[in-house]
Order: C-alpha cells, then structure tokens, then sequence
C-alpha cells in the first residue's frame, strides 16, 4: 500500500524511506492532499498571517513551529508505526471523509468538526489526544485568560479541533 501510494505522489521514495513514520505520515497527508488541490498556502491560517503582516499588527504565538514539531513526534510513542500503517491503509477512503470535513467547516458546524477529530484521536491513539488536544486546550485556555485580563484586544487563532466539545478551549474558558 506504502509503495502504490509513493507512485502515486511527487515524492521520492528514497527521501521518504530515511523519515520517522510520523513525519512520513505528515508529508504523505500533505502530498495527497495537495494533489487534490487542497493546500494550506491558501488557509486561513496563511490568509490571516498576511493580513497581519499586511497591516504590521504585532504577532504572538501559543507556541513554536518547534514545539509543534516536539509535540507531535513525542505524541505517537510506540504507536508510531501503527498508526503510519493505519494512515496509509486508509488514505483513499479520505476523499469521503474531506468532502464531509468540508461540508462541516462550509456550514461553520465546528462541534462536528472538532469531535470527529477527537473521536478519531481517541480511537486510534488515547495518548495523542491528550498532549495533541487536551494538554493544549488546558494550556492555551489558561494563557488566553491571561490575555484577556490585559486589557487588550486580541485576535486568537486555533485549528479546528481545539474549538469544540468538551474541553475544547472555548469550552475551557
């Protein structure tokens, strides 16, 4: 399934063979994805960055690309080539499940949105949800409180996941 996806994708398979299964994972995502004309050039996080930088508003982050970075290779443990495998198992079934995904966002339904992400980090990997999504929340939430306490306005960002359901940071604050 790995090498009929590799031959599939712009990607060189060599490259790929030396990543850690979690980033193979991501860059599979991100290619798939992209070939589908799918990109995160063109998201709001990029949309909302420009327009920042556009009109020189100061900038802060919850946390680093670095850290971002540590929290997902950390997140996988001995999971990792689980769930590599499951990924590229069921990478074809994700067409249905954007096209749904995208529906959700158009519609602005982010409880769907959020729990399907939670309900499938649950399902496949407990430990991730909870430093990916739960940790996170706790920390953003007490941070952004702080935020709010300033007296300052401020623009937040958060991906989807973090929006919705339980201890969803908008639920937290």
């Amino acid at each position: 399934d790995y090498r009929a996806l590799l031959s599939e994708l712009p990607l060189n398979p060599g490259e790929m063979d030396r990543l850690r299964p979690w980033l193979a994972e991501l860059t599979l995502s991100s290619s798939f994805y992209g070939e589908q004309a799918f990109s995160v050039s063109d998201g709001a996080d990029a949309r909302l960055l420009g327009y920042a930088l556009a009109h020189k508003k100061a900038l802060r982050y919850l946390e680093s690309p670095r850290q971002q970075l540590e929290l997902l290779a950390n997140s996988v443990g001995t999971s990792e080539v689980n769930s590599f495998e499951t990924f590229v198992t069921s990478l074809h079934d994700s067409p249905r499940g954007i096209n749904s995904t995208t529906a959700a966002w158009l519609s602005g339904d982010v409880d769907r949105l959020s729990m399907d992400l939670q309900a499938t980090l649950a399902a496949e990997n407990p430990a991730a949800k909870a430093v990916l999504l739960d940790d996170r929340n706790r920390a953003w939430a007490a941070e952004i409180g702080r935020m709010l306490e300033d007296g300052k306005t401020y623009f937040v960002t958060v991906g989807v996941g973090h929006l919705g359901g339980p201890g969803s940071v908008i639920d937290l604050l």
